[in-house]
């Protein structure tokens, strides 16, 4: 018995003995075919006897007319021949094409090999593989669904990226709101939504996410928009919304990776869920870069159209919100880039329309606005801002800020300066600079309130972006010899030890110092003896050498330290030439420690950051200023040393400060031919100037047409013409007198620890003064000649405390010496105790001028 595979539908069988199993195609009958259109099928059972088929007979059922003979089962099968005219227009047979079967046992008697049986092909088997497929594919996906499931139960909110925290730090003029200049490279202010105009906010929406507000963070057309096109090579895209783009920027990073892309799409639907929509918006408004630098809204309103973010036209918030997209193609600087920016200005403006945020007739009249030029960054540091900003970046670190902070903190650091105050500095300087021999020629003023140390004023230089080598280095912080003027503290401190300003020293040049060079006085003059007074008036230096030499240098150093100046200056040795200035010291430190002689001995620690502010407007704690809390220096030796200054203005080198017409304490400097300086105050300003060339190893002489440059002409004019700008407008004050002044009666002895009596060793009338070796500590000086001055009934000193007391012995301590020597009272003289007119109230012989030892 032979098989015959099944055929398609419409298919011709091909020839072969047909099967009992087997489905044939017939022909159908012609009226049949011409009504129904349709074949008629007959099933045909045949049996098979079994043994030789040769005139077998088949039983057959037959459904239907017979459109064909059966073949017997021995015979040859046929191929149906189909009439010409059975085929209408509509009917197809295709040509079956059937497999080659191989051969089949036979039974005996069976005419050749039985075919092979066609495996069965077509749509049942295309059905099951789709519906594997599909099954298959629900299982991938419901998959990745639980997995994206649990992936978002478990992914937490991470901190923000630091980048995205990043803002810069702007230093303003006290509290006048007037920008000095920035810190940080990431230029960013964050400012919150109520201060972001709605037309800028409904700009951005039109431009970015339209449907901001409804969607849950995510836009699943838009990231597989994106997906497509990045992945056929077309431009990138973000496919982002504006809470994604918020979590990239804040959160994640710009890489564009799938696994970025996922996670994006997580963090955006979390937080969309835990923070509110204007949370969003105005985090994203505070963190998108906007082109120029500027990250944020208010940081790019300051660099296109140099305002605050409040300020904004809707024309120029319709600019901000266009170049969100691409800033680098929408530059403003390159004419390629605003005509870019025009059309994506109009575009975003006709969204706008679109989404009802603005009128067709507002759209009409809207004009693109005009906008500035880029400015480089570096220009805030021109002139004497590059001065100040580096003052305050010092300072910053100093009183406990990082550089991070510094620059990445979005801080607001408010200074101590001034404007009216720094102006009237800067013009001072050009309207006083000299015009003739200038060549290097440097000048540095800086100027402090004695009350609160808040320096109010700084010149370091005519611009710090200049080309001078010297132009970045500030000549109000740079380490150079004052000369002179410290004969100021060489005054305070000799009265603190019992001194007073008409003592007499011996001023003549040169004057010969143990273990050191001599020192000689300008044009080695000479002056004979002259009184402290006389010394300072006319800054005499062999009169306050040998002054130092008395007192002890390290009683001078040591107070030194105490009004303010750093006790590790270069060059501040304990030996008698620290009074002549030659230690390398800061104008800022000269001008602190004045300020605590003019302020009632009171120190405050001079400082030029006022207070910092951090980005939530919270106060950034700082180390505070140092501030005494009592006097460093005895008022009434503060008082003295003032009255004392007066003097010099009044009488002396500091005669041309008198123009600036009110009370004005002062002292010039000179330090050999190098520096000028002059240094003074009045109860409101202490202020300190000094000049100088290159890096102050250059003679001044010659400079400005003088053949010798004092401190007296070019320096003391510029104190002057500055005070009287900083001054305007304040009241004339006096310097006040100490409520309970005592000017004869000096202090213990700071480097005493004993208690009680300070233990003096006294030198007999016939002994030379006993110059110290230097640079041997507190203990290398020569203490005043005299135990402790008593105050007479007036309360002036009665003796000079440089005269020789008459008593012999070098070891006793003074309490012994409380007997009366002499009376006044020639009622109560006696053989003990003779009348003398020189005797003073408390018995004490008064030592007569001729009798003080030379200095």
């Amino acid at each position: 018995m032979k098989l015959f595979g099944r055929g398609r539908s419409k298919a011709v069988p091909a020839s072969g003995p047909l099967h009992s199993d087997d489905d044939q195609w017939f022909r159908p009958l012609e009226s049949d075919e011409k009504s129904r259109g349709k074949l008629l099928r007959r099933r045909i059972p045949v049996t098979a006897p079994a043994g030789p088929r040769a005139g077998s007979e088949s039983s057959t059922d037959v459904t239907g007319p017979i459109a064909a003979p059966i073949p017997a089962a021995d015979a040859p099968t046929e191929s149906i021949q189909i009439p010409p005219d059975w085929r209408d227009a509509t009917a197809q047979l295709p040509r079956v094409k059937v497999a080659p079967t191989p051969e089949l046992e036979t039974e005996p008697g069976a005419d050749g090999p039985p075919p092979a049986p066609v495996p069965t092909k077509g749509r049942p088997r295309r059905r099951r593989w789709l519906r594997r497929l599909a099954w298959g594919s629900l299982v991938v996906f419901a998959g990745l669904f639980v997995a994206i499931l649990f992936v978002y139960s478990r992914i937490d909110i991470p901190n923000p990226n630091d980048s995205a925290l990043r803002q810069t730090t702007r230093i303003y003029f006290g509290d006048t709101g007037k920008e000095i200049g920035r810190f940080g490279e990431v230029n960013r202010v964050a400012v919150p939504l109520d201060k972001v105009p709605q037309p800028l906010q409904q700009a951005v929406l039109a431009a970015e996410n339209r449907n901001f507000y409804n969607d849950n963070g995510v836009s699943p057309t838009g990231i597989m928009r994106a997906f497509w096109n990045n992945l056929h090579g077309g431009n990138e895209q973000g496919g982002s919304t504006i809470t994604q783009q918020y979590v990239k920027n804040y959160y994640l990073t710009p890489a564009r990776t799938f696994k970025r892309k996922i996670r994006e799409a997580l963090l955006s639907i979390k937080i969309d869920q835990k923070l509110s929509k204007k949370q969003i918006l105005e985090d994203y408004l505070n963190t998108i870069y906007l082109g120029r630098g500027a990250y944020g809204v208010q940081a790019a309103a300051k660099a296109y159209f140099n305002t605050d973010v409040q300020n904004l036209t809707p024309a120029q918030d319709v600019v901000l919100a266009s170049v969100i997209r691409a800033p680098a193609r929408y530059s403003a600087n390159t004419t390629a880039g605003l005509t870019a920016l025009k059309a994506r200005w109009s575009y975003v403006a006709d969204s706008m329309v679109g989404t009802g945020a603005l009128k067709p007739d507002d759209r009409k009249a809207l004009v693109f606005p005009a906008i500035g030029k880029q400015s480089l960054i570096t220009n805030q540091y021109a002139g004497q801002n590059g001065y100040i900003l580096t003052a305050v970046r010092a300072e910053l670190k100093d009183r406990g800020l990082s550089d991070e902070q510094i620059d990445n903190g979005g801080l607001r650091v408010y200074t101590t300066i001034d404007p009216n105050a720094e102006a009237a500095a800067v013009a001072a300087v050009n309207q006083e600079y000299p015009t003739k021999d200038n060549k290097g020629l440097r000048v540095g003023l800086v100027s402090i309130d004695p009350k609160t140390g808040r320096v109010i004023a700084m010149y370091g230089g005519k611009n710090f972006l200049g080309k001078d080598k010297y132009a970045q280095v500030n000549a109000a912080l740079y380490p150079i010899q004052p000369g002179s003027t410290m004969k100021i503290f060489t005054t305070a401190t000799l009265l603190e030890n019992g001194y007073t300003m008409t003592s007499d020293w011996d001023g003549d040049s040169p004057a010969k110092l143990p273990h050191s060079p001599s020192v000689r006085n300008e044009f080695h003059k000479s002056f004979g003896s002259v009184t402290l007074q006389e010394a300072l008036d006319k800054s005499i230096n062999t009169a306050f050498a040998r002054a130092a030499v008395k007192v002890g240098p390290a009683r001078i150093r040591q107070l030194m330290v105490r009004a303010g100046i750093p006790d590790d200056s270069p060059g501040l040795e304990t030996n008698a030439r620290i009074t002549l200035g030659i230690a390398s010291i800061r104008p800022i430190y000269i001008a602190d420690a004045l300020a605590t002689i003019c302020n009632g001995g009171v120190h405050n620690e001079q400082h030029i950051v006022d207070k910092v502010l951090g980005p939530n407007g919270g106060e950034v704690p700082l180390r505070k200023p140092d501030t005494s809390a009592s006097p460093v220096i005895p008022p009434d030796i503060a008082y003295q040393t003032i009255k004392a200054m007066e003097d010099v203005v009044e009488h002396g080198t500091g005669t041309a400060a008198k123009k600036l017409g009110r009370p004005v304490a002062g002292k010039t400097g000179t330090h050999q031919n190098l520096t000028a300086w002059f240094s003074g105050c009045t109860p409101q300003l202490a202020t300190s100037v000094d000049y100088f060339k290159g890096d102050g190893l250059t003679s001044l002489d010659g400079t400005g047409g003088l053949p010798t440059f004092y401190g007296a002409v070019y320096p003391t004019k510029t104190f002057t013409t500055y005070m009287k700008g900083a001054l305007k407008g304040v009241p004339t004050a006096d310097f006040l007198a100490p409520v309970s002044s005592s000017t004869s009666a000096a202090p213990a002895n700071p480097y005493d620890t004993s208690s009680g009596v300070q233990n003096t060793p006294q030198v007999s009338a016939s002994d030379q003064p006993t110059f110290p070796t230097f640079d041997t500590g507190p203990d290398s000086y020569t203490p005043p000649p005299s135990a402790t001055p008593t105050p007479s009934s007036t309360g002036a000193p009665n003796a000079k405390p440089n005269a020789k007391p008459k008593i012999a012995s070098t070891s006793a301590p003074a309490a012994v010496h409380k007997a009366a020597q002499c009376t006044n009272d020639p009622t109560k003289q006696s053989a003990s105790t003779p009348f003398s007119p020189q005797c003073s109230s408390d018995g004490r012989e008064r030592t007569k001028p001729q009798d003080v030892a030379p200095n």
